[in-house]
């Protein structure tokens, strides 16, 4: 059993989610706050597996928030749940912590899906969330050759190709059979 925990501004949206949540059959809502202080406190008694926070609270970005919880509950994962696609949230969640980002018009299997692979170990995001990625390595300011971005990110030549076709868009059943790995 996955043990799952909410923070969102939005009744509608923790309804939405904690139905999904519900309906899964590995998977325990163990909470749902409705701002950041709120979602602190929630997260810190109730030490989830998994906690999906969502960018634009009231009190507090979730950025901080995340910020916040991985100092005191290192093993959540957190996963981002925002409209937002603006590079700065991008980058700036994964390096405050998050572990995955996705998008809130995804379908519910896709939200159960990253719930389940965030916990065993992944990092599920977007096709066009990668693209940003991919683009943030290949476009930086100085226009580093991809050598470049392989030092600096300490990228080897398995992540650079799953990142490449992740850019692509392929699915992920699509890129383990190119890559010959497991989907996990």
């Amino acid at each position: 059993m996955i043990n799952v925990a909410i923070i969102e501004d939005s009744k509608d949206t923790i309804e939405l989610l904690s139905i999904i949540i519900n309906m899964s059959a590995n998977l325990k809502l163990v909470g749902t706050a409705g701002n950041g202080a709120e979602g602190i406190r929630m997260i810190d008694n109730t030490q989830p597996d998994v906690a999906i926070i969502d960018l634009g609270l009231p009190d507090m970005s979730g950025l901080e928030c995340i910020s916040a919880l991985k100092k005191t509950c290192p093993e959540t994962e957190f996963i981002v749940y925002t409209i937002s696609t603006e590079n700065e949230d991008v980058f700036e969640a994964f390096a405050r912590g998050a572990t995955s980002y996705i998008l809130k018009h995804s379908q519910p299997k896709e939200i159960v899906d990253a719930i389940v692979e965030v916990h065993n170990g992944g990092s599920p995001i977007t096709s066009s969330i990668a693209r940003k990625i991919c683009n943030k390595f290949m476009l930086d300011s100085q226009k580093p050759s991809i050598d470049d971005a392989k030092k600096k990110y300490h990228i080897t030549g398995k992540e650079e190709e799953l990142l490449r076709l992740l850019s692509n868009g392929l699915l992920y059943k699509e890129i383990a059979g190119k890559m010959n790995i497991s989907v996990k």
